[in-house]
């Protein structure tokens, strides 16, 4: 009985998971950090006489963020 429940969580979890949560604002599910500074690192590659501004108002821990992909 205990299989065929972790089974079916299992399936449950695969199948319909990307559709369990959508908030992906500030107080919900936040992504994006590695692609941000990652292109931003690109771009300073290239521009290195640039001075880029990143405001934290679309992730929460910016700058802990900050220091762990730059």
């Amino acid at each position: 009985m205990l299989i065929l429940a972790n089974l079916f969580m299992l399936d449950d979890a695969l199948r319909n998971g990307p559709t369990w949560y959508d908030n992906y604002g500030l107080s919900g599910l936040q992504y994006g950090g590695p692609q941000v500074f990652t292109a931003i690192q690109a771009y300073l590659e290239r521009e290195p006489q640039t001075e880029v501004w990143l405001f934290p108002t679309w992730l929460n821990g910016a700058e802990m963020l900050k220091r762990y992909f730059t």
